[in-house]
């Protein structure tokens, strides 16, 4: 066992890094090998087992964000590069009798024989999934264990949303399933909502390959869709592996029913196309709910609950990978169509539905002669927007008329830069 300078034993928080809550086995080999969980302080830590000895067993725990976590379980970075990252690694010795010493060492000093190798990427896991998911928000208030109910509406409209889209494409009935909410579990805040269709007269002989793909349609939406997205749109599907297994699993449920059973046979490319314009859509809906992000939670996770009631993380949403999220939006949109931007202000009429005042972006109805689509919104300037119309807008339902310059493709307006004095 290497030897550790004791002036590195970390005395003011020893139990900072140390799991409370939401353990999960990532690796096992006689024992769990790579492990993660979150600390009484909400913080996500990755751990592995480093080696042991008569008298102690000993760990390596590393505290990642929700997006560096995500490209972990993503297999985009390594376990390696998440110890480099982060400069120094927490080192828990267990001893006998329960005793506990946690040590923060440079990485440096640790010998390299310890440290993980080029390719330790994270296991594939095994999955057992439902159509039970759970949404964890973590920091600011959400660590008091409250929350907004306009933010708790946000969160399950986005989400909940997301799985109908998934199941409403490979479904019988074509139509929207029902969601329930139900008692969620310990966490920061954590709200728990189960999915459930309607069964057509004679249930589909893939109906129970509707969880897995729901599954993998919400991993697509929230941290593929921004990698693949210029290689399925220049058609190119040997550069997008996960849409193509997604697509995969779509083309084998509707083989024995889904909504193309009655329009006899489909191309790949046809259904690519179906596929890739509902995920645009439900993409959208976690610009939604981006918009939330940093206000009163800095962060949210997704989970899919199994049916012996594990859990593991589909994914994880901060204000990084929010940003990405909403540039992926802005790339689909100029490569299907292109985009136009008003040279001058014009006037517009909309109703807020969301609103980060911090971020002064959002997302508003437009209230056009037949129709009341979605658009983006941002307010410039750097005037408080609380005791403003907008915020009369967002919390009376009141429609206003604004001064903005829109962007859009050929069939629809995308986005609104408003004037905030307009």
């Amino acid at each position: 066992m290497f030897a550790i300078n004791e002036k590195l034993l970390f005395t003011s928080m020893p139990n900072f890094p140390l799991i409370a809550s939401d353990y999960e086995v990532l690796h096992f080999d006689e024992m769990p090998i790579l492990f993660t969980g979150t600390t009484k302080y909400q913080a996500r830590v990755i751990a592995s087992s480093v080696e042991e000895d008569e008298d102690t067993d000993r760990f390596f725990h590393v505290i990642v964000t929700a997006d560096e976590y995500s490209s972990f379980l993503r297999r985009r970075v390594t376990y390696r590069e998440l110890l480099l990252r982060a400069g120094s690694v927490f080192v828990v010795d267990r001893r006998s009798g329960g005793r506990v010493a946690v040590y923060l060492v440079p990485i440096a000093e640790i010998p390299d024989e310890y440290l993980p190798l080029e390719d330790s990427y994270c296991p594939e896991r095994a999955l057992r999934p439902s159509l039970t998911f759970d949404a964890s928000m973590r920091g600011k208030r959400a660590d008091l264990h409250q929350a907004y109910p306009s933010d708790i509406r946000t969160v399950e409209a986005s989400l909940s949303g997301i799985v109908s889209d998934a199941l409403v494409s490979v479904s019988e009935t074509k139509k929207p399933p029902r969601t329930f909410l139900r008692p969620y579990g310990e966490g920061s805040f954590r709200l728990r909502f189960s999915v459930e269709e309607e069964a057509p007269p004679q249930l589909g002989f893939a109906a129970h390959l509707h969880p897995e793909y729901a599954r993998l349609y919400i991993d697509f939406c929230l941290n593929r869709f921004q990698d693949e997205i210029g290689a399925i749109s220049d058609g190119d599907l040997s550069l997008a592996p996960c849409f193509t297994r997604l697509l995969r699993t779509y083309l084998r449920i509707n083989e024995f029913g889904g909504n193309l059973r009655d329009s006899g046979a489909v191309s790949v490319s046809s259904a690519a196309d179906k596929l890739l314009l509902a995920a645009r859509r439900s993409v959208e809906r976690l610009v939604d709910l981006s918009d939330i992000i940093g206000q009163h939670f800095t962060s949210i996770e997704v989970f899919n609950v199994y049916e012996d009631n594990e859990e593991a993380l589909i994914g994880a949403m901060d204000a990084s990978s929010a940003a990405r999220i909403n540039s992926s939006i802005e790339e689909y949109d100029v490569r299907i169509g292109g985009l136009f931007e008003d040279a001058h202000s014009k006037e517009y009429e909309i109703l807020i539905y969301n609103l980060n005042t911090e971020t002064r972006k959002g997302s508003a109805y437009l209230i056009l002669r037949e129709s009341m689509p979605r658009v983006r919104v941002s307010i410039d300037g750097t005037g408080p927007l609380e005791e403003t119309r907008f915020a009369e807008s967002l919390y009376k339902n009141k429609r206003i008329s604004v001064l903005a310059r829109a962007r859009g493709t050929k069939d629809r307006i995308v986005s609104l830069s408003i004037e905030y004095g307009g």
